[in-house]
């Protein structure tokens, strides 16, 4: 609980920050376009054949040189302070403010052998002498000839500003987001080094993979703010942040089948690999690929947790609610949740798993403890079981029963001749009628350890109680250890 509190003050924090990482801050109104030519070093006229009118938003020089033209607005206070003029995106840059050369961030160029990759984000000095009052004529020469991904939205930001390190203001909105980033490291650091001391644990290792590549996704996020890196790379970065979202949603349900007991966990992963995959392919826009593959592992994990709830398997409920929380704050707002909230909400999820993989490891723990207590105590004066069924009832002895099977809303019971009762209730309840000879070894399994005739161990980690009737009983990999340790 503290470490979630601290995790919701981080994230007001930073929803309380009024600069967006991501934000498109681009030319005002429409801009004028021309193609540019090799050798073109000059600004053209922007009267010449090919030249258009377009809205600054749609500037794009993938796999192209432009000049382009428009008006960039004198920042507030600009007289009292020094001004740059700052320019993100996937491209190489030469600009122009009202006739006067400010620089170059890289070097554009016709072909990929002339240019020279200018950085993601830039800044440019604005001599004071420059600056206009109101609106300033922007020139721009720009190019993006070392493109490997096709963006909607290549140009992030062209305005001019208080002169300042991109790099530290992206970074002023990045901060808040290393306490989610170290929280899920340190997290997936414990539950690596607790699978390898322990040995056992299930969805231990599914948790630190989880939070791994979490934290993995909230590193590239905040890496703009961090590294100032030629923009190539930025496809990198998108492919990097796609691909850890993906293997996120990928352990999560690995993690809820697991968690839960479910069968057929392979089919799950491969049937959510593919619409996560079909998913990414048909959304346009690296933000909205990334938002679906969390959307769609999500959403499965939410289907497996229902699931649960119909076949009656304990905490499915809760993990339905964290899901459908989870899923439903993406879908309301998937550009915002990624730019904003992803590191906090995320992180969350994985504390409220965590507390539940802490109570399942507990729970665990007592079953042990009750096996070894059950297993000295199998010869003493059994019991009596008030049996209801189908408007009935009967009484029986305990020690006829040699194993109880959960069946959704009502217990098979096994006697020790070979014939079965049906009861109205549930295994968890049944569990604390009976005495304590009895153990749940599975989800779906007590057993009258006093018929306990052999213990099999497989290769995969779980086991299998042979009872002196014949009947083989499964027992989980949580209790496994502790059966073949009572049992030796």
């Amino acid at each position: 609980m503290v470490m979630l509190r601290l995790l919701l003050v981080a994230g007001a924090c930073c929803l309380a920050t009024n600069t967006h990482a991501d934000s498109h801050s681009l030319l005002l109104g429409e801009v004028t376009v021309c193609p540019a030519t090799a050798g073109d070093d000059s600004p053209p006229t922007f009267t010449e054949a090919g030249c258009r009118r377009l809205p600054g938003s749609e500037v794009d020089p993938q796999g192209r040189q432009l000049w382009v033209r428009g008006n960039v607005a004198t920042p507030r206070g600009a007289k009292h302070t020094a001004v740059g003029l700052f320019i993100s995106g996937k491209m190489s840059s030469r600009a122009y403010l009202n006739g006067v050369l400010l620089g170059e961030n890289g070097k554009p160029g016709a072909s990929r052998v002339d240019e020279q990759p200018g950085r993601i984000d830039a800044v440019l000095f604005v001599p004071p002498d420059v600056l206009r009052e109101g609106a300033n004529e922007l020139v721009l020469k720009l190019s993006a000839q070392r493109s490997r991904l096709t963006l909607e939205k290549p140009v992030h930001q062209l305005q001019l500003g208080a002169y300042a390190s991109p790099r530290d203001l992206r970074l002023q909105s990045y901060w808040p987001s290393l306490v989610p980033l170290g929280a899920l490291l340190l997290g997936a650091l414990y539950w690596v080094v607790f699978k390898a001391s322990r040995g056992s644990g299930v969805g231990s290792m599914t948790l630190a993979l989880m939070s791994l590549f979490a934290a993995l996704q909230v590193f590239a996020e905040i890496s703009r703010g961090v590294l100032s890196y030629p923009y190539p790379w930025h496809d990198i970065r998108l492919l990097a942040i796609l691909l850890f979202a993906g293997a996120f949603g990928l352990s999560l349900v690995a993690h809820v089948c697991d968690r839960l007991g479910l069968e057929r966990k392979a089919l799950w992963l491969v049937a959510t690999g593919l619409l996560t995959f079909g998913a990414v392919l048909l959304e346009a826009g690296y933000d909205n690929k990334t938002a679906a593959a969390l959307l769609v592992t999500s959403l499965a994990g939410l289907a497996l947790s229902v699931t649960g709830i119909r076949r009656g398997v304990p905490s499915s409920a809760r993990f339905a609610v964290a899901l459908g929380v989870f899923a439903s704050i993406l879908w309301a707002a998937p550009m915002r949740f990624l730019d904003l909230y992803f590191s906090f909400v995320v992180a969350g999820l994985v504390a409220f798993l965590t507390a539940q993989q802490a109570r399942a490891l507990a729970l665990e723990q007592r079953r042990g403890q009750r096996l070894e207590a059950a297993l000295d105590r199998r010869g003493e004066t059994p019991g009596t079981l008030r049996l209801s069924s189908a408007g009935k009832t009967e009484v029986i002895g305990t020690d006829r029963i040699e194993y109880c099977k959960g069946a959704r809303d009502y217990v098979e019971i096994a006697l020790e001749d070979g014939t079965t009762r049906l009861h109205n209730t549930s295994l968890a309840q049944l569990e604390d009628e009976l005495p304590s000879a009895f153990l749940r070894v599975h989800r779906s399994y007590l057993v009258n350890t006093g018929r306990v005739s052999t213990l099999v161990r497989e290769r995969n980690g779980v086991g299998r109680l042979v009872l002196a009737s014949g009947v083989e009983v499964p027992v989980s990999r949580r209790i496994m250890s502790t059966v073949r340790k009572a049992l030796s």
